[in-house]
Order: C-alpha cells, then structure tokens, then sequence
C-alpha cells in the first residue's frame, strides 16, 4: 500500500503541473524507471530529462497537452513488468524505459501484449536486436560496448592481465557485455588472462570490499568494473585503498550517470579510465550548448548522458504525436520518420526500431575532463 500510494502521489504532482490546456485530454505518457534502490539516480536523471523535454515541447505546442505518468520498477523485474501493466491501464500512449535490459525484457512481456510502444533509452541486450515487436532502442549493444573496450584495453595499454568485476543485477546486459570483450580480445595475439568475478550490487551479502579484495587476490594489470554508478563508486573506493597502481577501467553503463559516479566517487576516480561512445562531454554544438544552459538553470547541475538520451527519446515521441499519429501506429511512425536531430548527434531506427550506432570512442577518464 505505501507503495502505491507514492506513486499516486507522484503521478498526481506530475498531473497538477503539467495539465495545461483543458481543451482537449492529455496525451498520457508513461514513464517506468527505478526512483528507489540503488539504481535510484537513474530514476532522478529519467525525470528531470522528462520535465524539460516537456517544457520545451509545450512551448512551442501550447495546446497539445501532455501528462507523464511515473511508476517505480525499483530496479526489479518483477515491478518492471507491473508497472507496465499498471501504465497500460492508466491509458498511456506509450512507456519510456526502462533503464536496464533485464527490466526492459520484463516489460515487454505486458506492452508486447497490448501493442503499446516502449522506448528505451539504454537497453543494451542483443537478443533485442532485429526483432518486430513494438519495442524502440536508444542505445548501442552492451556487445559492441565490450568490444570496444577490448580493442582499447589492448591498444593502448597492452594489459594482459585483466579483471572484469560483472555486476549480475542487469545479468542480461552483463553477460552481454563479456561476450563481446572476451571474443574481441582472443583476436589479438599473445596470451590474454581474463577472469569474470560476478556480483550482485542489490543483494544483502553485496560488499564492496571484500569483492575489490578478491578482484585484487590475482594480482591483474588491469580491473575493468561494469556496474550501475553507485555500486561503481563504492568499489573504486575500495580498490584505490589496497592498490595505488592497477588500470582501473568503468563501463558504460555507470557513465551513463556521471554525475552520480563523480560525487560517489571522490579521489578515487583520479586515474580511472571512462568510455562513451555516445556523448561527448566537452562538445561545441550549439544546440548541447544550449540544451546544457537551459538544463542547468533548471536543476542547478549539467546533463549527463543517461539525461540526453532520455531528453531525446521523450522528444522524440512527443513531437511524432503532435504530428497527428495515433498512438497504436507510433511505432512504426517512429521508426519510418527519421532521421531525427538529437542533441549532439543524428538519430535513426532501422526497420526493426533498433538504433542505427556509429560508436566513437571517446575516453573522459584517466586524464579527465570533467
């Protein structure tokens, strides 16, 4: 019952600030997420990217009014595919989220059922590749991601000597990820040393430091840790106190909330060796330029990348409805009406609503930028 009630509470704050013009019924868009747990910040960065996607949209629509409905998934897939559920009922035109790859196959379980689109910002699992169903993608795969730091960790390191420290919370994500590091780096010649030492971040028995111990019992070249940001940042914590010299490495997937791995982090991520092959922190463009100032004014804090691409994905869908699309057909809408112009880069679906990627590597750790 508490539950609930927070989230009608939430649902009914969203309501009174975003109901607009009484002309016509809002358009419901729901937005399924984890604002609890350890994958909370998530969550927080999913809602402000919603908000001024919605106060840039309504600006320039003033009658065409939208209502986003939260539901918290906890992190969990058995919230994930209630919160579907609940959405659907409620009459969303479409669901964005969730977050992980794990929670996102859940839902689909529900929307799949009853022809609702879900957009999900970072679901990075390759059994969602090239399928026709109604779910969209954002990201790249957590595979490509794994091979792309393969190639770095060989190329510009050497390491042969590796670590990889796999949080199982997102176990479909994961594995994902390792399948594409492993098979890239057997490629390479010499002799690689790669052990998998898996956790669960939102399990009880969950410590961070006796897995940096048992990462560091080895004595590897190089830790990689693929993690949500937090649980990242307690981990390099206790790592960076048993050992000044080991590479440390951070996937992705807590990139994604860098600013939550920063303020997590502290010292300890002096040193550590951060890829996006998406954002570009330090970029230029006039529109990032923009969309930053107005982010910050807002919230008091600058995007990271898990904001920019929900703020996209949410723009997105509002601008397609406001076209005049029913929400049975947004799907396909969405999928035939790119390319789209995102706020750093160009974004295009291919026929199955997966994202067309051009991975660039850019490291913003080890010398960092931020």
């Amino acid at each position: 019952m508490k539950r609930y009630s927070a989230f009608l509470i939430s649902a009914f704050s969203v309501l009174l600030l975003f109901s607009g013009c009484k002309a016509r019924q809002p358009v419901r868009i729901g937005l399924l997420a984890s604002f609890s747990g350890p994958m909370a910040n998530i969550g927080i960065d999913a809602r402000t990217a919603a908000l001024l996607a919605l106060d840039d949209f309504q600006r320039e629509n003033e009658k065409f009014t939208i209502e986003i409905i939260e539901y918290d998934d906890q992190g969990s897939e058995v919230f994930a595919r209630l919160g579907a559920k609940k959405l659907i009922g409620d009459g969303v035109a479409a669901i964005i989220g969730p977050f992980t790859s794990q929670t996102t196959i859940a839902a689909m379980t529900e929307t799949e059922k009853a022809k609702v689109l879900l957009l999900s910002p970072t679901a990075a699992d390759s059994s969602l590749l090239g399928k026709n169903d109604y779910l969209i993608r954002m990201n790249s795969t957590a595979k490509e991601y794994g091979s792309i730091y393969a190639d770095q960790v060989e190329g510009t390191e050497k390491n042969k000597s590796i670590t990889i420290l796999a949080d199982f919370s997102n176990k479909h994500y994961t594995q994902d990820w390792i399948s594409g590091f492993t098979d890239r780096i057997r490629t390479f010649p010499g002799e690689h040393r790669v052990a998998v030492i898996d956790f669960n971040s939102q399990a009880e028995t969950f410590t961070p430091e006796n897995l940096s111990v048992h990462a560091l019992k080895s004595k590897p070249e190089s830790i990689i840790v693929i993690s949500e940001a937090f649980s990242t940042a307690l981990i390099l914590q206790q790592i960076r106190k048993l050992d000044q010299n080991v590479i440390l490495y951070s996937s992705e997937w807590a990139v994604g909330s860098l600013n939550e791995l920063i303020a997590q982090s502290g010292s300890s991520l002096e040193g550590v060796i951060m890829f996006s092959t998406q954002f570009i922190p330090d970029s230029r463009n006039p529109k990032y330029l923009g969309f930053v100032e107005r982010y910050t004014k807002r919230f008091g804090s600058k995007p990271n990348p898990m904001v920019v691409v929900t703020y996209e994905a949410f723009s997105i869908v509002f601008q397609t409805l406001a076209a005049g699309i029913e929400p049975e057909n947004l799907a396909g809408a969405i999928i035939n009406g790119g390319p789209y112009q995102g706020i750093q880069q160009t974004i295009e679906f291919d026929e199955f609503g997966d994202r067309i990627t051009h991975p660039k590597f850019q490291v913003i750790g080890g010398n960092p930028i931020f």
